[in-house]
């Protein structure tokens, strides 16, 4: 049985899609899964700024699109690139084991986020990450930053900023050997199902489905539903400062939020903690505090 598995073509995105392939064949050696690179419109903007144009969606549009038309059957993205809402005939049929959830600071000099000079050029396009970075150092400048993960290397030796901030999943699924510091989660709290792979089908396939489910890590699931659960009840735009973290801890979950508003000016922390048997709920309580609390 053939099976065509898309992504996007950056290398990370085929590593990921490379992985989830490896996954599939432990279960199903007999199928032939091929693997199918699609250029996103967030690949081909790469100048563009994100959240004017339509935001990390535009990473998952095309591929989205190919399972519409069925030029593929499986479409492997990163899960902090899919946004609060998807259609109805659309799927996350299989998350993977989450990566590290961290984002590390990097900068030209080998400075941490403190010790860098005063008044530092800090490339970043997330709000997220530009709203929590200047709580703690407001004195920072931020410019717009993008590209792959090897590009933004790049541009940080070339000095074209002083620093920036990337997921350390990244780093390690690549296998870049570079000085970082990792930041605490309540320091910059991540994207929401950052570190987690996904495979996304049409809710109707069935067949495709049922595959999928025996690489599904359940763990990974139960959390993602409950930092889902504050996504997408905050309803936030692509220019809404926001992260969420779940974690297991004595049997029940952990979950750590910040949130701020489109301005950044007006931001919040919160720690919940809740049954993990109800994860959803968690992460919708969640974001109803503190959305009175940024208003």
């Amino acid at each position: 049985m053939k099976i065509r598995i898309g992504s996007r073509g950056s290398k990370l995105a085929l590593i990921q899609a490379q992985t989830v392939r490896q996954k599939l064949l432990t279960h199903y050696p007999d199928f032939d899964f091929e693997i199918i690179a699609i250029e996103t419109t967030g690949d081909k903007k790469k100048t563009c700024d994100l959240t004017k144009i339509g935001g990390k969606a535009l990473f998952l549009k095309e591929l989205q699109e190919a399972l519409v038309a069925k030029n593929i059957d499986i479409a492997v993205h990163s899960m902090k690139d899919v946004p609060a809402i998807i259609p109805d005939y659309l799927t996350i049929a299989a998350v993977l084991e989450r990566g590290d959830p961290s984002d590390v600071f990097i900068a030209k000099d080998g400075s941490s986020l403190t010790s860098i000079k005063p008044h530092a050029v800090i490339g970043t396009s997330s709000p997220r990450r530009a709203t929590q970075l200047l709580k703690h150092r407001p004195d920072l400048k931020i410019v717009p930053f993008r590209g792959n993960v090897d590009s933004r290397i790049r541009k940080i030796q070339e000095g074209q900023v002083d620093g920036t901030l990337l997921a350390l999943a990244g780093l390690q699924r690549l296998g870049i050997n570079i000085q970082y510091e990792i930041l605490p989660i309540s320091m910059m709290v991540p994207a929401v199902g950052q570190g987690i792979v996904c495979a996304e089908c049409l809710t109707d396939n069935k067949k495709i489905i049922n595959i999928l489910h025996v690489i599904d890590h359940a763990p990974t699931a139960l959390l993602l539903e409950a930092e889902r659960g504050f996504l997408e009840t905050v309803e936030g735009t692509c220019k809404t400062p926001l992260g969420a973290y779940a974690e297991l801890v004595e049997d029940q979950i952990k979950l750590s939020c910040f949130l701020a508003n489109d301005e950044g000016t007006i931001s919040a922390y919160k720690t919940l903690k809740g049954n993990k048997n109800h994860a959803y709920n968690l992460g919708k309580k969640a974001a109803l505090e503190m959305l009175d609390e940024v208003k």
